[in-house]
């Protein structure tokens, strides 16, 4: 009876153990598991926490905290103060002035091919900005032969005589006049050299190394401006010299046109005079004659006169278009 009693008294104490070892691991895994938990909590405190006051990766500012060096002169504005946004990103509508986006008279032909972006001051801010214009019906496709970007019609139009040389647009290089593969003419630009970064007219015009000031034009002298919507008055410029300034036209003449005797004026017609009237020339393939009309639209155009057989060729003599063989 006693040996019995002892052998229940050995198991139970074994038991106990073998139960106060389940609890111990049990608690071990507990314990790992909040590890875990707090080995996660250590990479939350890594993300950056936007109000904090602490400046922290991927935050361009927290409250009143900026990197060295952030204020509204170093992003391109007068003054002001700059301010952080709630979201953490600069908020620049306290600092003063404005910040350029365009450098003035840069332009481009937009997606489309029908209208163009050009640079110019926003009367509000004072600073440059992109404004877009479409191309009048007259000369619906927009193109940058020159660099800058134009309104051009459809079919194939000489937009100079070929050699012709005149200084830039902006007075940094030469443009002359040459052929296009479809056999047009029109203005390529060779910029200025480094050394001579200045244009000066002449003939030939030249790159200087500082060009002295020539007039553009003759003082109260006017044209259409080139995209034909207002009038380019020759005015003296600041420096003394003249320069071309230009008016738009009203609205209700929105179009600027020349007259049979070439006076530039904004009518309120859509069609635009190619040509002064009764002018004669050789046509482009130099196997006719083309003389000025007036067209159906009341405009002038170029109406075209074959060659005779005998006498298949064009040719300018003594001054006037002749059909010789």
């Amino acid at each position: 009876m006693k040996t019995t009693l002892s052998i229940i008294l050995i198991l139970s104490v074994a038991f106990l153990f073998s139960v106060a070892g389940c609890d111990d691991e049990s608690k071990s895994n507990t314990n790992n598991v909040n590890n875990l938990n707090n080995l996660n909590n250590t990479n939350n405190v890594n993300n950056a926490v936007c109000g904090n006051g602490i400046l922290e990766t991927g935050e361009a500012c927290d409250t009143d905290v900026f990197p060295d060096g952030t204020d509204c002169i170093a992003l391109g504005f007068t003054g002001g103060t700059i301010s952080c946004a709630a979201d953490c990103t600069l908020d620049t509508t306290t600092c003063e002035g404005c910040v350029d986006a365009c450098i003035l008279d840069e332009s481009h032909c937009n997606i489309d091919g029908n209208a163009y972006d050009y640079c110019d001051l926003d009367a509000e801010s004072g600073c440059t900005a992109w404004f877009t214009a479409s191309c009048p019906e007259a000369f619906p496709m927009c193109e940058e032969p020159m660099g800058y970007a134009n309104c051009y019609p459809t079919e194939c139009v000489d937009e100079c005589g070929y050699g012709e040389a005149m200084c830039s647009f902006d007075g940094a290089g030469i443009d002359t006049c040459d052929y296009l593969e479809n056999g047009c003419t029109t203005w390529f630009t060779a910029p200025c050299a480094i050394e001579t970064p200045e244009c000066q007219e002449g003939i030939p015009p030249m790159c200087v190394e500082t060009a002295v000031c020539v007039d553009e034009c003759t003082l109260d002298e006017f044209f259409c401006s080139w995209d034909a919507t207002g009038m380019d008055t020759c005015v003296e410029g600041p420096d003394g010299c003249t320069i071309f300034e230009t008016t738009p036209c009203p609205v209700e003449t929105p179009t600027c046109e020349y007259d049979a005797g070439g006076v530039a004026s904004c009518t309120s017609t859509v069609c635009i005079d190619v040509c002064v009237l009764g002018e004669v020339q050789c046509n482009l393939a130099a196997d006719g004659i083309d003389t000025c009309v007036t067209g159906a639209d009341g405009c002038t155009e170029w109406s075209s006169a074959a060659c005779p057989f005998n006498k298949p060729n064009c040719l300018i003599f003594q001054g006037n278009p002749t059909c010789r063989n």
